[in-house]
């Protein structure tokens, strides 16, 4: 978007990480919600805006933008935590060794994105498109080839995408 954005940059990356933990959280706080457990759930969501608050009163003087996105991340991950056992304690379920996986490979395939994105910046200038097109292939590819190595899906899991039935 331009020079003036610049400095905005490690706020944004900070965010985005945070929608990857949002998006774990919901796998925890939507079942919650379906089964009535509202209050246990309203009780979570009350104690991480306590915290945010907190952190937000701590980080933002000391670091600004970043501190403030920091704030959230650390936030929806403590949230996540408590809805995480939570469910647990409600319902019995048990994904640990699942959700430490899933975020191994995420922070695995985005470092290695990462890495190309910046090696090849000049390029994402010249043809933005192509450049969007290209890269996530290469991420879904790297995703997809991590996550059959550490046990997140089944290679029957991506057959079942790429093939129809006869």
């Amino acid at each position: 978007f331009g020079p003036e954005f610049a400095e905005a940059s490690l706020a944004l990356k900070i965010l985005m990480a945070h929608i990857f933990v949002f998006y774990l959280t919901q796998a925890y706080g939507t079942p919650l919600l379906a089964w009535q457990f509202d209050k246990g759930y309203t009780t979570v969501l009350v104690v991480g805006a306590i915290i945010n608050i907190a952190l937000n009163i701590v980080l933002i003087p000391r670091i600004g933008i970043e501190g403030a996105a920091l704030a959230t991340l650390i936030t929806q991950l403590a949230i996540g935590l408590f809805l995480m056992a939570f469910a647990h304690k409600a319902f019995g379920i048990k994904h640990y060794s699942l959700i430490a996986r899933v975020i191994i490979v995420t922070i695995v395939s985005y470092t290695i994105s990462h890495s190309v994105i910046e090696s090849l910046s000049i390029f994402s200038l010249t043809i933005p498109v192509v450049f969007l097109i290209v890269f996530g292939g290469g991420y879904i590819l790297i995703y997809t080839t991590l996550s059959m190595f550490l046990g997140v899906i089944r290679k029957t899991d991506v057959q079942s995408f790429t093939h129809t039935p006869d």
